[in-house]
């Protein structure tokens, strides 16, 4: 249901828009959002959309025949016009809902079609002014992947092999310590520069294990690891951007795999007086913390960091058992302002609409 309010509030705000706009811009908005929703919805829901929106411009044209001139002259006119404007109209409701009825057409010969991939854009944030910039040292963007002859093929080798590891390290964590997950770890003895692949390889094995709480328990490991030292937060950091890189292809397969991201930066949230459950590594603030958090979801799809961030926010609330305008971490030098700034750009929602959406999700900011 909030998700629900939530697209009540941004479809106000959309409509609101569009109203505003000339009959030409009104022509071309239409058109791109068709265009839209045929490449992400899927095919069973536009052939919905389209058996609705052919009704309507029926029921129009219903109403139009019913309203005929008294005398027989006027109304042989009538009718040529009128037949005229309906060929029009035929055209135009083509043009129109073309699109989506030949979705449907496909649709009722193939139950469903893949929905497309999401367009990704640069958000192109600017840090305010307020607190002193703290850079997270030895982050670093991660390194494309290359393969030469018989070195691709001993890359895949491992990367199979971490697979393996990573979902047994998952299995066997669901009913064992923390302090055995860094054992766990150790056995495997992966050097340092692979540790950004295998903890990006074990946060996929989380999102394959989804139904036993895999999106949960995959990120309280790398939190675990990274707490003890056992892998730099560099390479935590690293794992995210190229895992939030694919993020899309990864919700094909698994609707919520955004959630291994909120859970991820949850659980590295640092501890303060406000939130005893934190994360504690020396040098790890809240400004460390936000900056990694923005360089992460800055490379997934602007809408999906929107989810990403707006989530943590509620998991945090929900963790402290307190609202995030009450807790002292965010009541300090303009931190709240930050995270308006970012979802506003990412949401591309003013201020207003970031505040109703927050509220609808049940998040005082």
């Amino acid at each position: 249901t909030v998700k629900v309010r939530k697209i009540e509030a941004l479809l106000r705000q959309l409509l609101d828009e569009w109203t505003s706009l000339s009959q030409e811009k009104k022509e071309e908005a239409f058109s791109l959002l068709a265009s839209k929703f045929v490449e992400r919805v899927p095919a069973e829901f536009l052939a919905s959309m389209a058996e609705q929106f052919a009704e309507a411009a029926a029921g129009v044209d219903g109403e139009k025949q019913t309203s005929r001139p008294p005398n027989d002259e006027a109304g042989a006119n009538y009718q040529e016009e009128q037949a005229e404007a309906d060929d029009q109209g035929e055209q135009t409701e083509e043009n129109e809902y073309g699109k989506l009825l030949e979705v449907k057409g496909q649709f009722d010969a193939e139950l469903e079609e893949p929905a497309g991939e999401e367009e990704q854009v640069d958000p192109g944030f600017e840090e305010p002014a307020g607190e002193e910039a703290q850079v997270d040292p030895g982050f670093e963007e991660p390194e494309g992947e290359e393969a030469y002859g018989d070195e691709g093929d001993q890359e895949e080798s491992a990367g199979s092999a971490h697979q393996e590891a990573m979902k047994q390290l998952l299995l066997s964590a669901c009913d064992a310590p923390p302090a055995s997950w860094n054992e766990a770890w150790k056995l495997h003895s992966f050097p340092p520069e692979e540790h950004c692949e295998v903890l990006c390889t074990l946060m996929e094995a989380g999102a394959d294990a989804s139904s036993n709480g895999g999106l949960e328990m995959a990120p309280r490991i790398v939190a675990e690891l990274a707490r003890s030292k056992n892998v730099e937060m560099k390479h935590v950091g690293e794992a995210l951007q190229a895992l939030a890189h694919k993020l899309e292809d990864l919700v094909q397969v698994t609707e919520n795999a955004w959630h291994l991201h909120s859970h991820l930066l949850l659980n590295l949230f640092p501890k303060t007086t406000s939130t005893e459950w934190g994360f504690v590594r020396p040098g790890w603030t809240w400004i460390t913390w936000w900056q990694m958090a923005e360089r992460v979801l800055s490379v997934a799809d602007t809408f999906r960091a929107f989810d990403i961030l707006v989530f943590v926010l509620q998991l945090m609330q929900e963790k402290s058992g307190c609202a995030i305008r009450l807790q002292q971490v965010w009541r300090d030098a303009g931190r709240t302002q930050r995270v308006k700034k970012a979802l506003s750009t990412w949401g591309e929602m003013d201020n207003a609409a970031i505040m109703e959406t927050l509220a609808a999700y049940g998040v005082e900011l």
